[in-house]
């Protein structure tokens, strides 16, 4: 689809703008991002705008393969019609302006009324949807389960993106919740100022964002390049 491109490298550009692309500042990698981007146009649209890979091509996207050794310039057997149910419509912008409402407003921590908790669920473009972290943090690459292990529980924090092959979790970055909850508002006032006025340059003109302080200051994570 062509427009996941072009929404990747916006999110990218505003999350680097808003200083929540550094994992040295306990904020997201590049590659959580593009994630996030992949698992809202699975489970955030409807219908929704992409397929797991590893579910439609499980011999070619398999958990024990090696991904260093994968040929992606080989094309992709055609699914069948019956199969394929990726018909969203939606333009770029809308898809943006949905993009940042699910992760702000559709996640809700610490609540059994949300359709997605940051404590409970971890997301998984590898099976196309949200999972309980707890299954995802006992699995090992080969799918056993890793009953104990206080270095792996440890990167299980603030929020679960699951890596489809290594089952590791790409976000584990982020451990700091003070920081997580400035990244959670961030993505609140992005989705705010997006929605009501519509213009992305204004969005993009945005300032780091700040992380309360011992007494009653602030720490701005990054500098923004405007």
């Amino acid at each position: 689809d062509w427009r996941v491109r072009p929404l990747v490298s916006v999110v990218k550009e505003w999350a680097k703008r808003k200083g929540i692309n550094d994992a040295n500042r306990s904020s997201f990698t590049s590659y959580s991002l593009v994630l996030m981007v992949i698992h809202y146009l699975q489970c955030g649209t409807e219908p929704g705008v992409l397929p797991s890979l590893q579910q439609m091509f499980p011999r070619r996207f398999a958990n024990k393969c090696d991904v260093r050794t994968l040929n992606v310039t080989l094309p992709l057997d055609t699914p069948a019609v019956s199969e394929w149910h990726y018909a969203d419509k939606s333009t770029l912008g809308e898809l943006l302006i949905g993009f940042l409402d699910y992760y702000a407003n559709k996640f809700e921590s610490y609540s059994t009324h949300s359709f997605f908790s940051y404590d409970r669920d971890a997301i998984s473009v590898r099976l196309g949807k949200r999972i309980d972290r707890a299954v995802i943090a006992r699995q090992r690459p080969n799918g056993g389960y890793q009953q104990s292990g206080t270095h792996w529980r440890s990167q299980w924090r603030c929020i679960c993106i699951e890596e489809p092959f290594t089952y590791s979790n790409t976000a584990h970055s982020i451990y700091d919740e003070m920081v997580f909850d400035a990244i959670k508002t961030a993505f609140r006032e992005a989705h705010q100022e997006l929605d009501s006025t519509r213009d992305l340059q204004r969005l993009l003109n945005c300032k780091p964002i700040s992380v309360n302080a011992p007494m009653g200051g602030y720490v701005a994570v990054a500098l923004c390049k405007l």
